[in-house]
């Protein structure tokens, strides 16, 4: 991925970048069913999910451990 090489999405699902992959006609249903999933889910989580997603890369991850476990018991 660093090098610009380009892989097609059953390759992005072996690389764990993707969860799942779903045929072109299907993507639309679900990706709503995904975000209704989201929608329901409680705010705080999702929002505390995105933040340590987003920093992900900032700290090692002896402190983004930490970090994490300072979230789960907020």
């Amino acid at each position: 991925m660093s090098f610009g090489e380009t892989f097609g999405a059953r390759r992005a699902y072996e690389l764990g970048i993707v969860n799942e992959v779903v045929k072109p006609e299907e993507l639309e249903g679900r990706g709503k069913k995904v975000a209704e999933r989201y929608l329901k889910a409680p705010k705080e989580a999702v929002a505390r999910i995105k933040q340590l997603i987003n920093i992900a890369f900032e700290n090692t991850l002896e402190k983004h451990l930490e970090i994490e476990m300072g979230h789960t018991h907020q």
